[in-house]
């Protein structure tokens, strides 16, 4: 059922048949995701008068679907408009081809790329820097709560769509783990992108056509710092692989200390 624009005299009201239709939808609604073992908070109202067609417990307090990207993609139209553009700065005064402080401020882009760093320090070049003395990262623009609340009930959960929120995201603020099989043999050529973020240890072997892939991504918190483990297989047949997990300071606060163990795929 379309909702009517708030506010809209000239917009009609849903027909009232309408009304046991969408009732017997929710309680489908309802009856599949318990039968999955989930939880259902909804209610449907008719923006124009209010009254309330149905709903599935309405006050229970659980966590947003990922469907509520739909509803903050509206409010960011809505707020934003169809032309806003995040922005991403360097500041700094140039004396003699040298910044003493040059500061990267982020106004929450959530598609800065290594490249854009890149474009950005090819603009100082050729504003005639030659020398930058120190690099601050500006993240004011957004608080100190870099992750959403309830994180925490899955603390074991690596994926890259879970990764903090902040001003200045550089890749999502995550990591992409590629595998590029060799030689038969031989260890599979491993790296994560981009690159001086992550320590690296172990190495996944290049076995001959037809032996499938089985790797395994080791996690572990060290303080502000991820170590990552990379172990088994991948034959000379299967493409490039490649697993995007994410990254963050203090990952301890909202990640087990203890190692987890992850397949790629």
């Amino acid at each position: 059922m379309a909702a009517a624009p708030a506010g809209d005299s000239k917009a009609p009201s849903a027909p009232r048949s309408a009304r046991p239709r969408v009732a017997r939808s929710l309680q489908s609604m309802v009856d599949w995701v318990k039968g999955r073992g989930g939880a259902v908070s909804a209610q449907v109202i008719d923006t124009q008068t209010g009254s309330v067609w149905a709903e599935a417990s309405p006050n229970a307090a659980l966590n947003p679907a990922s469907n509520m990207k739909v509803l903050t993609a509206a409010v960011a139209l809505d707020r934003l408009g169809s032309e806003f553009r995040f922005s991403t700065g360097l500041y700094g005064s140039v004396e003699a081809g040298t910044i003493g402080t040059l500061v990267l401020r982020g106004h929450g882009d959530p598609s800065l790329s290594t490249r854009d760093l890149w474009q950005l320090a090819s603009a100082l070049a050729s504003l005639g820097v030659e020398r930058v003395g120190a690099i601050l990262v500006d993240q004011s623009r957004f608080d100190a709560e870099f992750v959403p609340p309830a994180f925490a009930q899955q603390p074991d959960e690596w994926a890259s769509f879970r990764a903090p929120v902040s001003a200045v995201a550089l890749e999502r603020n995550a990591v992409t783990l590629c595998v590029l099989p060799s030689a038969a043999g031989q260890p599979a050529r491993a790296w994560f992108e981009p690159g001086g973020i992550v320590t690296q240890q172990g190495a996944v072997e290049t076995r001959p056509p037809g032996s499938g892939e089985g790797i395994t991504l080791m996690l572990r918190s060290e303080g502000d710092r991820v170590q990552r483990e990379i172990a088994g297989y991948a034959s000379l047949s299967q493409a490039a692989m490649t697993s995007m997990k994410i990254i963050a300071d203090s990952l301890g606060q909202w990640n087990p200390q203890t190692p987890q163990a992850r397949r790629v795929r």
